[in-house]
């Protein structure tokens, strides 16, 4: 397991996940530490102070309490949503995309003194977010809303 504690900046890292803004407070970390590096079998320690670094073989105690930081906020983080929530979250995205342009197709807007004269445009792009409310899927790919343009 490759472990990084970088001091100045509360993080942790285990194999490429990392956690910032941790609490080392705790830890009982040497003040002329900067970091630690370790590959599960050997590493070394930085310093802060101008000490060479520091090869190890095994984690001191106060690296064993970062990773326990470390393993703490990974066991809170929530987990990836499903298809499901994505399906419902499209759905419902599409919805609001929908309301926030049911201005596009009012009568005055259409034929007023003040015409919409992309009309079309926004009918393009209703036709697309409509298609994503009805059938919903995973990870879509919105199109981009377009600008009023008036025609006086």
């Amino acid at each position: 397991m490759q472990t990084t504690v970088i001091v100045p900046d509360n993080a942790v890292y285990q194999d490429g996940v990392f956690y910032a803004n941790l609490n080392l407070s705790s830890c009982s970390i040497p003040e002329n530490v900067r970091a630690l590096q370790f590959n599960g079998t050997n590493g070394w320690i930085e310093f802060n102070d101008g000490s060479e670094n520091q090869n190890i073989n095994a984690l001191p105690a106060w690296a064993l309490s970062a990773i326990e930081l470390w393993q703490k906020a990974n066991n809170t983080q929530e987990l990836p949503p499903n298809n499901e929530a994505l399906v419902a979250t499209c759905k419902a995205v599409a919805k609001q995309y929908l309301q926030e342009t049911d201005w596009a197709l009012l009568p005055d807007v259409l034929s007023g003194s003040q015409k919409l004269s992309n009309q079309t445009d926004f009918l393009t792009y209703r036709s697309i977010v409509r298609e994503l409310a009805i059938n919903p899927i995973p990870n879509p790919s919105w199109p981009t809303l377009p600008t009023a343009q008036w025609v006086s």
